[in-house]
Formats: C-alpha cells, sequence, structure tokens
C-alpha cells in the first residue's frame, strides 16, 4: 500500500492511477488541517488522517483532527463506499476509542506500542487497545 500525502502530491489523481497499476491498493494521508477530498474518495482504498503533525513519534493526539476523520466517514457511508480509515498519530489506549467513534477503522500505534514492550513503560496507554 502507497501513502502520498495530499498536500505534497501535486498531481494526485495521476499519483493514484500510478499506484493502482502497479497493482498495489492506494491510500492518501491527510494532515490535521488538511481540507478534505472528497473528490477522489470513489477512487482510493483507504483515508489515513493524520492525528498529530507529521515529523516525529510521541506527540499528542489532536482531537480536533477526528472532525476530518467523522466527515470521510460521512462520505464513505453516504456513497456507499468500501474505504478504510485509518487514524496515525497519538493512538494509545486513552486515544483509539475516540477515533473508532469517529469513524476510524485502522489505526497506527507506533510509540503506544514500542514504548511499552521495549522500554517497559506505557502504564494505563500502553497496548490494552479494546474495541
Amino acid at each position: 500500500m502507497s501513502y502520498p500525502h495530499v498536500e505534497a502530491c501535486a498531481h494526485l489523481h495521476r499519483c493514484i492511477q500510478q499506484i493502482k497499476e502497479a497493482g498495489a491498493k492506494a491510500c492518501i494521508t491527510l494532515n490535521p488541517a488538511a481540507s478534505t477530498i472528497e473528490l477522489i474518495l470513489d477512487e482510493v482504498d483507504r483515508v489515513s488522517a493524520m492525528t498529530v503533525n507529521p515529523g516525529f513519534g510521541g506527540q499528542s493526539f489532536i482531537e480536533g483532527a477526528l472532525r476530518t476523520v467523522e466527515q470521510v466517514a460521512d462520505w464513505v457511508s453516504q456513497r456507499g463506499l468500501s474505504v478504510d480509515i485509518e487514524v496515525d498519530g497519538g493512538v494509545k489506549a486513552s486515544t483509539i476509542a475516540q477515533a473508532r467513534n469517529a469513524g476510524a477503522n485502522a489505526f497506527v500505534a507506533g510509540t503506544a506500542i514500542f514504548k511499552h514492550f521495549f522500554f517497559g513503560g506505557g502504564g494505563a496507554d500502553g497496548p490494552g487497545f479494546d474495541l
């Protein structure tokens, strides 16, 4: 699966077409302040909504970014599409339910997992994800 960032891709449609032509699934990634991309939604397999500003791990979850997840989930539902909605950033035991309730069905939990397993930390925010 390939994850072009909407804001960084000058020719998003062409990029999605090339990904699909190569036989891969296409995902689009939205930064927290990004406007959603309703026009291309029916062409992708997954939308990855960033709930932190991309760049480094361990950032705090940006709750306001869930509005993007909710909007995309509404469009997916209204159109009867089969598009996964992924949340990436700040996902841990205390935030995953919020993301799920907003409409996400796929989650990227880097720091929560690695901190818990490799550094013995995490406490209540360890990987005790319960959906």
